[in-house]
């Protein structure tokens, strides 16, 4: 992570320069966050505002870095993952972690019980397809799957091969994938699903009646899709979220206003 840092932030927010009241190239810089608070909240990726930044479109003005080209989707999704580790920053001081953070080993690792063992084979098949899978609780419980770094994005993604491993899903990724409205109805076995990326996908407001079935759906991304006013209804039936990103779709000022009153979480609409 450091090395990221030193290439693409310390000229805006080092030693010599400090944009936003914001360092990154000490600890205790990184700490103490910036003029609008901290930048890193650890465990918890989709609450970190220095995660958020760095994950924008790159025609969003907000994105960091703000000059040359955005980050790699390597070097965001490592960055992702040290969040959710815990933000560790080699200097022995531990972060306090987020007591909501649904990324976090410790929040996944008390949520595994009862849950059975990840059928190996179909792991495997998923990997040797070029599909990242990643072990999110110590006991390997529970996985993040991502299909968004992979071949299969641009094309069929074979989402039937998750059958076997439904409700180990805890995290998954299929942001600027082909997935389809339909594509989504394989969902409805994830009883365990806790992160779903949506974002700069074709999806339409057809495909949140899949999503009815989530009832442990704590974080939706849905940024740059079709979804408008007319899947209120359905997004107000997850009733266990916490955030979801709803900018640039198409859902107004108002209906985001109506969701936030419902639903009780964070409705983040950078667009209004």
């Amino acid at each position: 992570i450091q090395p990221i840092f030193r290439s693409r932030c310390f000229n805006c927010h080092g030693e010599e320069k400090q944009k936003g009241d914001l360092r990154l190239d000490t600890p205790e810089g990184i700490r103490a966050g910036g003029k609008s608070g901290p930048v890193i909240v650890a465990g918890n990726p989709e609450k970190s505002y220095l995660f958020e930044l760095i994950s924008l479109d790159e025609s969003e003005d907000d994105i960091m870095p703000p000059k040359g080209k955005p980050l790699s989707e390597p070097q965001i999704a490592w960055i992702r993952g040290w969040i959710r580790e815990g933000a560790a920053l080699g200097d022995g001081v531990q972060w306090p972690v987020d007591e909501d953070a649904a990324g976090s080993a410790l929040a996944i690792d008390a949520l595994t019980e009862g849950v059975a063992a990840a059928d190996g084979n179909a792991i495997q098949k998923l990997l040797d397809g070029g599909v990242i899978v990643r072990e999110l609780s110590s006991d390997g419980k529970f996985l993040e799957v991502d299909y968004s770094h992979s071949d299969r994005a641009a094309g069929d993604l074979r989402l039937e091969e998750l059958a076997p491993i439904a409700a180990n899903i805890h995290t998954l990724d299929l942001k600027r994938t082909k997935i389809s409205d339909s594509d989504l109805k394989v969902l409805s076995e994830m009883s365990n699903l806790r992160i779903l990326q949506l974002q700069r996908t074709k999806i339409t407001d057809a495909a949140i009646k899949n999503l009815a079935g989530l009832e442990q759906l704590e974080s939706l991304n849905l940024y740059n899709t079709q979804i408008s006013d007319a899947a209120l209804p359905d997004l107000k039936n997850l009733t266990s979220l916490k955030k979801i990103f709803i900018w640039s779709t198409q859902i107004t000022a108002d209906g985001a206003r109506e969701l936030a009153s419902v639903l009780g979480g964070d409705v983040v609409n950078m667009g209004e």
